[in-house]
């Protein structure tokens, strides 16, 4: 394992998103690094919401999002973390 495959899963291990399933507000809290960027795709790929944060945490409004699930990307400049989000 390299150090990059290590700093991923500490950051991976130390990423919380809830609620999930979730209705109006997601928080986000990265206990291992800052969060640089946010997306939301949809299931088809397209990119429905975009956030740019520089923080370790934030409480996103996702109350723009139709029910369905969707892929999460949290990004910061050493990795990125990608989970399964569900609106209901």
């Amino acid at each position: 394992l390299g150090a990059n495959t290590a700093i991923n899963e500490v950051i991976e291990a130390s990423t919380e998103i809830y609620p999930n399933p979730t209705k109006n507000h997601l928080n986000i809290v990265s206990y291992a690094t800052i969060i640089n960027d946010i997306s939301i795709y949809d299931m088809e790929g397209k990119k429905v919401l975009d956030y740019k944060v520089n923080k370790n945490q934030i409480k996103l409004n996702t109350s723009s999002l139709s029910r369905g699930v969707y892929i999460i990307d949290i990004k910061s400049n050493k990795s990125s973390v990608k989970r399964k989000l569900i609106i209901k």
